[in-house]
């Protein structure tokens, strides 16, 4: 029986993003390219208290 590997395996970073278990505010923008998390989430009063569920706006930047 062959299973798949890759399977939910790498985490998207959709326009919409909800953070999970163990992440933070860097780690995102990281892996997400987006440096400007804070800025485009006005909802985000402490750049600390980022929990699993936190729904985010995600923007890559453009680098041509």
């Amino acid at each position: 029986m062959m299973r798949s590997s890759h399977v939910l395996s790498k985490p998207s970073c959709d326009e919409i993003y909800v953070v999970g278990e163990g992440e933070t505010l860097h780690t995102i923008s990281d892996k997400c390219g987006d440096p400007f998390i804070v800025e485009k989430n006005p909802h985000i009063h402490d750049p600390d208290d980022v929990f699993p569920g936190l729904v985010l706006k995600i923007t890559r930047s453009q680098t041509t």
